[in-house]
């Protein structure tokens, strides 16, 4: 990344532009960078992958809600446009990715347990 910084020369009232190459490469909590785009990996619930569920996801400028197809599976990606980084080359943005993950619950109650079962059941 370039940064242009202008400089006056306070003896001599003269301006000069330099360009400093820099990187900055921070992890962040959220948000992974890829070139100008950014990814996020929200987990989701069964019943939001199977049956179409809305999702709230972090933005940089807050947050936005995605709706989910029927029959979502992890690794869907989602992409809404221009919600990443601004391009180096002044056109335009990058997008928000937001690959989705299934979040399978570990310990199910009895009750759960034998919900699950019956349906497993007729599915099969």
């Amino acid at each position: 990344m370039d940064i242009e910084i202008s400089l006056e020369d306070a003896a001599w009232g003269v301006k000069r532009e330099i360009a400093a190459p820099m990187s900055i490469n921070r992890d962040h909590p959220i948000f992974k960078r890829e070139g100008v785009n950014l990814l996020i990996e929200p987990d989701i619930s069964f019943a939001d992958a199977a049956l179409s569920g809305e999702i709230k996801v972090p933005t940089l400028f807050g947050s936005a809600k995605l709706t989910l197809p029927e029959g979502t599976q992890t690794g869907t990606e989602c992409r809404p446009r221009g919600a990443g980084l601004d391009r180096p080359d002044s056109r335009g943005e990058g997008d928000l990715v937001v690959r989705v993950r299934l979040n399978v619950p570990k310990n199910l109650s009895n009750e759960r347990n034998e919900q699950l079962r019956r349906f497993a059941g007729c599915t099969r």
